[in-house]
């Protein structure tokens, strides 16, 4: 992976101690191993600031000014993730809004990387209707139809935003920052929820004092303690907490048992996230067809993903009959009998003979014997039996 930030750290207090090279953003596999190297240097801390950067190279030149300042490790590898997500034009946007207010301190790039998309930049002037629609995407949220867009005058609106006066020539281009406010959503403890990472479920955390914290599963049991520090959580079992998988469709979960519950679904979401793309999409089918309570429901589905068959690429009668008969490999299929094959026919035969319901993911199908064959039943969704068969007989291959 290609980092955001390199940086050289050493203890702020006592740089004789050595100093470490470590490439931003880190991953779990490599967290532990980095921040046990500070530590062996008395720094690395998951609340202080106790870092002091002798070195930084990062394509984000704006962030130079924090070689010589003192930093929290965490806090400048959440900066790296956050930065890791934008685009060449966001890019543009962040380096010349922190020129604009001439940030210097890294909560202030953090709580920029939430705001600086509210704002216009203007680096290459030979472009101006690439600008102009730009500045219309950007004042209109972000988004907008692709024929709203089209219609746009984009040189002449470039033109008007130049003349405007309001631009500050920064090195990253003119700056306009049209209703942009600096939003303080990182206070120097607490990171605001981000995903970075693939993650299986979001935990919230509610603590008695009514503070609100976040936290992202599978994650190490280091990166768990770390975040407990930073959130000034002392005790999990005082805490409220709620579980929301963020594949397929199930609701949320209440956690009772505090830390002890909390690793479990750790080890759950840890077993979900090495499993195949594929066999991540039984699961979150065949728990969108049969559901879950709790958690040892949740473990007992995942145990048991061999009791399914998964077609992603079917959503009704029709597209089964046609991966039965292009993709099984169980006909010969002739393009030159395209007109003759009845699809939704054939589809809708072979469903009213199996156990298989389709999903938002796909076709989910339960083998004879499974113990989740009661929930396959189709009474309400299937046709009739004799007229499936009177469709083949009158319209089929």
């Amino acid at each position: 992976m290609s980092y955001i930030i390199q940086a050289t750290l050493c203890n702020a207090q006592y740089p004789e101690n050595g100093s470490n090279e470590i490439l931003f953003p880190l991953e779990q596999k490599d967290y532990a191993d980095e921040i046990q190297r500070l530590g062996e240097l008395g720094a690395g801390d998951a609340v202080k600031q106790d870092c002091m950067v002798e070195k930084i190279d990062s394509g984000y030149e704006v962030l130079g000014c924090l070689k010589g300042q003192v930093v929290n490790v965490d806090e400048l590898d959440y900066l790296a993730k956050r930065l890791d997500s934008f685009d060449v034009y966001e890019a543009a946007q962040f380096q010349a809004a922190c020129a604009f207010f001439d940030l210097k301190d890294i909560k202030d790039f953090v709580n920029m990387t939430f705001c600086c998309q509210e704002g216009t930049v203007i680096s290459d002037f030979s472009r101006l209707e690439e600008a102009g629609k730009q500045h219309y995407l950007t004042i209109h949220g972000g988004s907008a139809l692709a024929a709203e867009v089209d219609a746009v005058d984009g040189k002449a609106l470039a033109q008007q935003l130049i003349q405007s006066g309001e631009g500050k020539p920064t090195p990253y281009g003119l700056f306009f920052r049209n209703e942009m406010r600096m939003k303080e959503l990182y206070q120097g403890y607490g990171f605001p929820p981000y995903l970075w990472d693939t993650a299986q479920a979001e935990v919230t955390l509610t603590t008695p004092s009514g503070g609100t914290a976040y936290v992202f599963l599978p994650i190490t049991e280091l990166a768990l303690e770390r975040f407990q520090q930073r959130e000034h959580i002392e005790n999990l079992t005082e805490c409220k907490h709620s579980l929301r998988l963020l594949k397929g469709q199930s609701g949320s979960f209440s956690l009772e048992r505090g830390m002890a519950e909390l690793d479990e679904w750790n080890e759950l979401c840890d077993t979900l996230n090495v499993m195949s793309e594929y066999h991540q999409q039984v699961f979150a089918a065949a728990l969108e067809v049969i559901g879950a309570e709790d958690l040892a429901q949740l473990q007992l589905l995942a145990s048991n993903l061999a009791d399914f068959e998964f077609i992603p690429c079917v959503k009704d009668a029709e597209s089964y009959g046609r991966y039965i008969i292009q993709d099984s490999c169980r006909y010969r299929y002739d393009p030159d009998l395209e007109c003759y094959y009845n699809y939704e026919a054939l589809g809708e035969f072979h469903m009213t003979h199996e156990a298989g319901q389709i999903t938002s993911q796909g076709y989910l199908k339960c083998e004879e014997g499974s113990a989740f064959l009661d929930f396959f039943t189709q009474d309400s969704m299937e046709p009739v039996q004799g007229q499936v068969e009177q469709t083949m007989q009158m319209g089929g291959m």
